[in-house]
């Protein structure tokens, strides 16, 4: 109950939760195996974000492989 509740310094709302990002996120649809996305979702709330973050960390690894 209290993880939900919100938060006030003052009289001024701290939100939670997503953080801004410096990019702009855009939606798509995206088939992926279900092996792979039940691994993720097992990790909890915020997989998109991680999903995001590995894809992110693969193409610097791999600047030329797309």
């Amino acid at each position: 109950m209290f993880d939900r509740a919100d938060l006030y310094v003052g009289e001024t709302l701290i939100r939670q939760g997503r953080r801004s990002e410096d990019t702009t996120r855009v939606t798509v649809a995206l088939r992926l195996s279900a092996d792979v996305v039940a691994r993720f979702r097992a990790t909890g709330r915020g997989w998109h974000a991680r999903v995001d973050r590995v894809l992110r960390e693969w193409l610097a690894d791999h600047p030329d492989a797309v």
